[in-house]
């Protein structure tokens, strides 16, 4: 068995003292021993690319993967495919990310991949609501998550 990993998950409860329990082995509503005791990731950014490519790499290896993402007709495809649960996200979204993280119990993996790069303009000529758009999108999500 590999050894574990730091966890960078906040939903839910997780924080640095359920980090720290986490890491001894505790797992609230999943006993040990049981069918209940599989892994958890979540996956953000999974309605395609890199995000369904790691929630179908994660799923094969035994994990249970919730998948989020705005795209929530990819997202039942791919939940369908792998065994996982879809959940709408919108990172860009206080209320949606907070929705979003009410709705999981346990998170055992975080992949972050929700984002993007906006315009082909270059960094002195792209436009302040593109630069405003992809820090909203991929440094204020982190955050939230």
């Amino acid at each position: 068995m590999p050894p574990r990993a730091v966890v960078a998950c906040s939903c839910g409860e997780m924080g640095r003292v359920a980090v720290a329990r986490w890491r001894r082995g505790y797992r609230p509503g999943r006993a040990k021993g049981t069918v209940v005791n599989k892994r958890i990731a979540v996956v953000t950014g999974a309605s395609s690319g890199i995000g369904a490519a790691s929630a179908r790499a994660l799923a094969a290896q035994g994990w249970h993967v919730i998948v989020g993402a705005r795209r929530l007709d990819r997202l039942e495809d791919l939940a369908a495919e792998i065994g996982g649960t879809a959940r709408v996200l919108d990172v860009t979204d206080a209320a949606s990310v907070e929705a979003f993280c009410a709705q999981i119990d346990a998170c055992d993996l975080l992949v972050n991949n929700a984002g993007g790069a906006l315009g082909i303009a270059s960094i002195a000529e792209a436009s302040d609501a593109d630069w405003l758009r992809m820090f909203e999108m991929n440094v204020m999500s982190t955050l939230r998550l």
